[in-house]
Parts: structure tokens; sequence; C-alpha cells
């Protein structure tokens, strides 16, 4: 019979919570927070992934499967929502760097097929018939 105070049923050692285990869970928890930071819930899901395969395979030292389950879940949740709404905000950003680099160059291009006595230099100058 397991003991409550060492939580173990030998009782020569306690059961410790996996590092892993907490580290999935807070990371999971930045990443629903801010769901920008799509490489903490990588991390997430990586460590969460370890401390349950750890902690499943000696329940009787180790504890903290809850904890990375919801560092799992939580990553996961974050990556399936954090990654549109990433591009929802890239796309347009990059779209119109696009079209802001096509107006430059159509004025870069008007500009050289001037005929320099129209261009002038830069203050309006009328075309000078001789």
């Amino acid at each position: 019979m397991p003991d409550e105070e060492t939580g173990s049923a030998s009782g020569n050692f306690p059961k410790r919570r996996h590092k892993f285990a907490l580290v999935a869970f807070i990371l999971g928890i930045i990443s629903i927070v801010m769901p920008i930071l799509v490489p903490c819930a990588i991390a997430a899901l990586v460590l969460g992934s370890i401390a349950i395969h750890q902690v499943s395979k000696d329940p009787e030292r180790l504890r903290g499967k809850g904890l990375a389950i919801v560092g799992v879940a939580t990553a996961g949740t974050s990556i399936l929502y954090g990654i549109p709404l990433m591009a929802a905000i890239m796309i347009p950003y990059y779209m119109g760097a696009i079209e802001k680099a096509k107006a430059k160059k159509i004025n870069v291009d008007i500009r050289y097929m001037q005929p320099a006595d129209v261009r002038g230099n830069g203050n309006n100058v009328a075309l000078r018939v001789e």
C-alpha cells in the first residue's frame, strides 16, 4: 500500500514532479496568452510529450502527468489558432509592402521617361524652348 507522505510503496523515496511537465505547462499557458509565440508552443509540445512518456513509464517515482497533458493541450490549441492569426496579420502587411514597391517603381520609371528639360532640379521647372 502506498505511503501518503512519501508517495511510494516502500516509503524510501518521495514522488517528485517531472520538471519537463511543469515547464510544458508554463510554456503552454504562455503560448495561449500570446499566440505569436509559436516556438513556446512547439517547446511545450515536445517537453510535455517527453514528460507524459517518462511519467507513464515510472509512475511510482514521478508525478506531473496532468501538468504535462494540460501543457500539450494548450500548446496544441495555441498552434491551431496562432498560425492562422499570424497569417491574417502578415498577409495584408506583405500585400501592402508589395503595392508600395510597385508604386515606387512606377514613379521611378515615369521620372526616367521624362525628357531632361522637363525634369529640372525638382523645382517645377517649365519646359525651356530654345
